[in-house]
């Protein structure tokens, strides 16, 4: 049994993603080393406190409706499920975030363990995708616009030809 409580502290404390653990009142009492740096806090900073504290102050009652629904629907949900979602560093910077959920019930209180990863990296490839695919897009327009307008300037010139050749 002992081998196996060192396995867990050594997959909890190397994870390369943010673990949050909360309890039922959303307060909470584990976070790994990854999560730490990812929000820019201390363990002892965080632990004791509402998970709202790693959530942006503009959604934080927003969270907090969302966290007792679930707390009352408890499901476990995969990473993504399809939602933009924002969590805030100690400085204020709100940054994008997945986050899965899972829940586990031990000594008749329900338990929430967050697996959470920063995909800012992710967000601003996506950003420059879609910045690269506008400009293609106008580069792909600027041959039918010059085509346009050369067939434009022909027919004027035609039309003063003909114009001025009537004369």
């Amino acid at each position: 049994m002992r081998y196996n409580l060192v396995h867990l502290t050594s997959l909890f404390e190397n994870a390369t993603e943010g673990i949050v653990v909360t309890n039922s009142q959303g307060m909470i009492i584990l976070i790994n080393p990854s999560g730490c740096q990812m929000f820019g806090y201390t363990a002892e900073e965080l632990e004791g406190q509402q998970v709202e504290m790693l959530i942006p102050s503009s959604v934080r009652k927003i969270h907090i409706r969302h966290r007792e629904e679930f707390y009352q629907h408890p499901q476990n949900r995969k990473m993504g499920h399809n939602r933009d979602l924002m969590a805030g560093k100690k400085d204020g910077t709100a940054f994008p975030v997945e986050v899965s959920l899972s829940t586990y019930v031990q000594n008749d209180e329900r338990y929430v363990i967050a697996f959470i990863i920063d995909i800012t990296r992710r967000k601003e490839s996506e950003r420059n995708m879609e910045l690269q695919q506008i400009q293609l897009e106008k580069v792909g327009r600027g041959p039918r616009v010059l085509d346009d307008v050369l067939h434009r300037c022909l027919r004027e010139r035609r039309q003063r030809e003909r114009h001025t050749g009537s004369r």
